[in-house]
This record gives structure tokens, sequence and C-alpha cells, in this order.
């Protein structure tokens, strides 16, 4: 009797843990789940210019990491300051003369550092990225300098 109750109980665990999961959404192993925005995150630190950190994202099956309010700001902050790579690429740039993000989300957040964005003597493309110390706020940087960088992807 006990043996067939040890087997129900492992069998309830089983279909518990099973069937929960297509309920619950979850990240790939080593990136984190931002639930109000149902989308994963996760740093790289290998310096990279602007243009193949997003490579590497859509590689990875996002981009560069969009924000949409302060609160996802301040995820990212709080998840990836403590590291020694602070200065990071973010998926913000200048295309013509509209900044857009590189997922083609709406521009309805900034956290542009006080004279920012402002345009490079030199018109090489520029894109934004944050210092995580310095209240996570934004600065423009020619698209070649290299960098950390953040990816983020949508849950379906």
């Amino acid at each position: 009797m006990f043996k067939v109750f040890l087997h129900l109980a492992f069998l309830f665990e089983f279909l518990t843990l099973t069937l929960g999961q297509d309920h619950e959404k979850i990240c790939r192993e080593k990136w984190t789940l931002f639930k109000a925005s149902s989308a994963c995150y996760k740093k790289f630190p290998s310096h990279e210019c602007f243009d193949s950190a997003e490579a590497n994202c859509v590689h990875e099956g996002g981009h560069l990491v969009s924000f949409h309010s302060q609160k996802e700001m301040q995820f990212i902050t709080d998840r990836y300051s403590q590291s020694s790579i602070d200065r990071l690429w973010i998926g913000f740039h200048k295309v013509g003369n509209t900044w857009e993000w590189t997922d083609k989300t709406e521009v309805d957040y900034t956290f542009w550092i006080d004279g920012e964005p402002k345009d490079h003597e030199n018109q090489l493309p520029i894109a934004a990225f944050t210092y995580l110390f310095d209240e996570n706020k934004w600065l423009t940087r020619e698209k070649n300098e290299t960098s950390g960088y953040i990816c983020k992807y949508l849950l379906k």
C-alpha cells in the first residue's frame, strides 16, 4: 500500500510540474525573466561594436534591449549593475533623423542624461548606451565603439 502511495505521489508531482510549465512562461538557461514585460534578458560582457552586438542578439533570438518603463530599466540596473562591466549598449539608435529601437517597438520611454542626445561632429552613426552605475541615464556614442551589451527576447 505504501508503494502505491509513493507512486501516486510521484506521479502527481510529475504531472504538476510538467503541466504547470505549460502555463508558466520561463526563460532559457542563463536568461532572466522580468514578468512585467514578459521578456527575458541576458548581459553579454564581450566588447562589441553596436552592429555586432545587435547581430549577436538576433542570433540569440532577440535584439539589443529596449526599455518601455522606469520599472523595466530599474530591473536591469538591479540585476546587472553588480559586475565589472557597467557600460552597456542598449538597442536605441539613430536612423536618419529619428531615434528608434532595434526591435522596432514603440519609443514610449527615454532616459537621457542632461545634454543628450547630441549629434557627433563627425556624423558617424550613433547609438545609445547606459552606465548602470550613473543613474542608468543614456549617452550617445559612435556605433563603432565597443562595449558590453544586454539582449532581450519576448516570450510567446
